[in-house]
């Protein structure tokens, strides 16, 4: 770590007459710790403990010093807070006067916790604290009397004794006839269709420009309030406070894309969108999680209470571990959903789907451990049937829901971005349209087997079999076509021989 220049700091507690720098002169520290470094010292117990002593085994006041000062960084603590620290732990009764060159090593060590902080903030491995602040220091007369290890050893030590003297308390456990009369969350269906409950977890997936992004706005808009067509498919049970994170495309591009899903409504109250004017990581390397992150994250959920789901859009964009690592991702998707649970939000999460074959559902990619996190999976497909574009989406996983009998047929209007459900046999294959394809091209009668048929239909119209076999169904129903029953010809009613003898 460079020289640290100690001009910077605007509030220093020099030492009385010290003969080393005489030209240097400074304001004393602040009467009072800043109301921010009084709730912090009050809640972190590391610090507090190293700073007033009740943790031991520091073999001196400079290396309690320089560890409490360390911590006071790490914790976000202003320069002048630090200075409050140090000069009330010196005017303690029996210490020494803290002389000029152990106080520029010392609030070297408030600066060093700084760059930790916001190294661990941006997604890096958090480093040990103690050896690591040293070995950038430089110094071995940092620490005049123990070296680092046995400090931090000290410490750690220290924490393991302070913890034991605690009674160990057993986990929170009922009677079954209790556990049925208590009242826990949880269990409220915010949309019943696919299974999103309170505190749990969807995930929606698709291949990169099949419209997931588009598809989660047109959600998040239409669970906060706003009447569209997609959150008529699939609708809310009440208006929900939605908080989204799309971390992807650059701001302007999602406020264009908003502005044109809305079209005229007003704005919903319940939607607050995240503007991506900085990274956000909830794991480093090996899906260390970020605490300091989620911390942020716990703090940003405060603020806008009550948030009902907390919407990312994408996964890949929320942190640096291996996708197809199980105990990598688990690693850090646990605690996410943790942070959220503790304030009763649900998730939902825009993943990037993988490989999959023609006409089958697109699935997350990456280990199944992201899956099985999940509650529910949506997926999201592009397809492109008689000439026209259409989406499909299915719930290919739920497990508070009943499971789909069919797939929802989707079509996007270019012009206000809005997905909308369609008839997919109507709109590929209604039934007029089947009868003039049988006329021109079969005769008005297909006299094969009716797996073929059904193949031709999917061939000529592009559409599934299932939107073969409903269109054939269709057109019986409607009077436009004569079933003679099985091996026996199908034909249009104008060519039947009943209407043929009249």
């Amino acid at each position: 770590m460079a020289d640290l220049e100690l001009s910077d700091f605007d509030v220093i507690p020099w030492t009385p007459g010290d003969e080393d720098r005489p030209d240097i002169t400074a304001p004393p520290p602040p009467e009072q710790l800043s109301g921010r470094g009084q709730r912090v010292l009050a809640a972190n117990a590391r610090l507090r403990g190293t700073w007033d002593e009740t943790l031991n085994h520091y073999p001196s006041d400079s290396e309690r010093a320089y560890a409490f000062t360390f911590y006071a960084g790490e914790a976000g603590l202003s320069c002048e807070d630090a200075t409050w620290l140090l000069r009330e732990f010196y005017s303690r009764s029996g210490k020494k006067q803290l002389h000029q060159t152990k106080l520029a090593k010392t609030l070297r060590a408030w600066a060093k916790g700084r760059e930790v902080a916001e190294r661990e903030e941006a997604g890096h491995p958090k480093e040990t604290v103690v050896e690591q602040a040293v070995e950038d220091v430089g110094s071995e007369d940092a620490f005049p009397t123990e070296t680092a290890t046995q400090a931090k050893t000290a410490h750690e030590g220290d924490t393991r004794r302070a913890k034991g003297k605690n009674t160990v308390q057993p986990f929170e456990v009922l009677p079954a006839a209790e556990f049925l009369q208590a009242d826990f969350a949880g269990a409220t269906r915010l949309v019943e269709r696919v299974g999103l409950t309170e505190c749990g977890v969807g995930l929606l997936t698709a291949a990169g420009g099949d419209g997931k992004s588009l598809a989660m706005q047109n959600l998040e808009c239409g669970w906060t309030g706003v009447n569209i067509p997609l959150a008529e498919a699939l609708p809310a049970a009440r208006r929900l406070r939605i908080l989204g994170f799309q971390v992807e495309n650059a701001p302007g591009m999602e406020q264009e894309r908003l502005r044109k899903i809305l079209g005229t409504a007003r704005p919903p109250d319940g939607l607050f969108l995240f503007t991506r004017k900085e990274p956000i990581r909830f794991s480093g390397a090996k899906g260390r999680p970020n605490e300091r992150a989620l911390e942020r994250l716990s703090a940003t959920l405060a603020a806008h209470a009550p948030i009902d789901l907390v919407v990312f859009d994408p996964l890949v964009y929320l942190h640096e571990a291996e996708e197809n690592s199980s105990s990598e991702m688990m690693r850090w998707l646990v605690p996410l959903r943790e942070v959220c649970r503790r304030v009763g939000a649900a998730i939902l999460v825009v993943h990037h789907a993988g490989w999959a074959g023609d006409g089958d559902d697109a699935r997350g990619r990456g280990s199944t451990a992201i899956r099985a996190w999940a509650d529910f999976e949506l997926a999201l497909r592009a397809q492109t049937r008689n000439g026209r574009e259409l989406y499909r989406l299915n719930l290919v996983k739920t497990n508070f829901a009943p499971r789909w009998k069919e797939a929802l047929t989707l079509e996007l209007n270019e012009q206000t971005l809005r997905f909308q459900a369609v008839d997919e046999t109507g709109t590929l294959c209604p039934p007029d349209a089947l009868v003039v394809w049988l006329e021109e091209d079969h005769n008005g009668t297909w006299a094969g087997p009716r797996a073929d048929l059904y193949a031709a239909i999917e061939k000529r119209f592009g559409c599934s079999e299932r939107t073969a076999k409903d269109a054939v169904s269709r057109a019986k129903v409607d009077g436009r076509l004569k079933d003679y029953g099985q091996r026996k010809p199908l034909e249009v009613v104008a060519y039947s021989p009943e209407l043929n003898r009249e």
